[in-house]
């Protein structure tokens, strides 16, 4: 073998990957650093007073399903342009098996706390997605994952976001004619029930009601008995302005999807709610919604898939249920497992 890059995972006598804080860029220096191998890939992104002073970070750990393959070159070059939320100082990936990688992730101490339970679940949930959009692959997590935080003094606390297997009561299907009514359904209605399907495996209220936001514009467009346009309406006093002022021309907007959503509701309240929340979220509120009303969205979502199931049972001839049907299935509550570490001093 020549200089440079060996096989292998052996020496390179190149350049150290780091982070410079200030600005934010990639910093080389030439020294011995060991080549990360196609099974295992180290990004060190540090501050440089942490070369000084020995610094523990968090560690998160998953597991996860990704038909991905590592390169050395995805370990070089590493720049960042933006003041992150989550600072991170080395990712790692381990091939375990075919399309199985164990992947660990330092973060700076200072941006993540053990305290903040949606905080955890988000960076998770933020680091699975950014790496399926990256290889445009199918990310599946293995397990839900580990937050493992230093206390000092050789001591540590793992929290794990909890099992990946459920145990739950058993509802019984009495007849199998809903799934035969179902088939019929044309393209609309069966693509909205997809996005329904996809809520309830959300766990997460944001997600969810997304996914339910989305079954529910499909089904308003496909049957609102309001369709067209109307004069615009003044906010203050009701008046239509029927005509420009100007040349006088006829003015229409589209009806509102709360005008158009109204046959769908039998609860105003319901209606109400629902396109607050769609508002918030999707003009820009989503993270007010997070860190505020994470609770009352995962209420709506409770009614939402009551009323979505009850919109549907009429056409597939299915009694209709309240929100007492919603089980623990559903409405998985969140399961933070705390375990407390002590290494043995070297």
């Amino acid at each position: 073998m020549g200089k440079g890059i060996h096989t292998r995972g052996l020496w390179d006598t190149t350049r150290e990957i780091g982070l410079d804080w200030k600005t934010n860029r990639a910093t080389f220096k030439r020294n011995m650093v060991k080549v990360p191998t196609p099974t295992e890939m180290m990004i060190g992104i540090q501050e440089e007073k942490w070369r000084r002073v020995k610094m523990e970070d968090v560690e998160f750990r998953i597991e996860i399903n990704c038909p991905v393959a590592l390169t050395v070159e995805a370990a070089r070059n590493v720049e960042a342009q933006c003041k992150p939320k989550w600072r991170i100082t080395r990712i790692a990936l381990q091939r375990l098996g075919p399309n199985v990688f164990e992947c660990k992730i330092g973060i700076d101490a200072r941006d993540i706390s053990q305290e903040n339970h949606a905080d955890l679940i988000a960076f998770r949930d933020a680091f699975l997605s950014l790496l399926a959009l990256i290889a445009l692959v199918p990310v599946r997590p293995l397990i839900k994952g580990t937050f493992t935080f230093p206390l000092g003094n050789n001591k540590s606390v793992q929290l794990s976001l909890g099992p990946m297997n459920y145990t739950f009561p058993e509802k019984p299907i009495l007849t199998f004619r809903p799934v035969v009514e179902g088939l019929g359904f044309d393209e609309s209605y069966r693509t909205a029930i997809w996005f329904i399907w996809q809520a309830i495996n959300s766990s997460e209220p944001v997600h969810r009601f997304a996914n339910l936001a989305i079954s529910y514009e499909l089904i308003v467009g496909q049957d609102s008995p309001v369709t067209g346009s109307r004069p615009p309406r003044c906010n203050t006093c009701g008046t239509d302005a029927t005509q420009c002022p100007k040349c006088q021309a006829e003015v229409k907007v589209p009806f509102t999807l709360r005008e158009r959503a109204k046959f769908l509701f039998a609860e105003h309240e319901l209606l109400d709610d629902f396109i607050y929340f769609r508002n918030r979220i999707f003009h820009g509120g989503v993270t007010e919604v997070i860190t505020k009303a994470s609770r009352d969205l995962a209420e709506l979502n409770t009614g939402l898939l009551v009323n979505a199931r009850n919109y549907f049972s009429q056409k597939l001839g299915l009694e209709q249920i309240d929100s007492s049907e919603i089980g623990p299935a559903i409405n998985i509550p969140d399961i933070i497992v705390t375990i407390f570490l002590e290494a043995n001093p070297e």
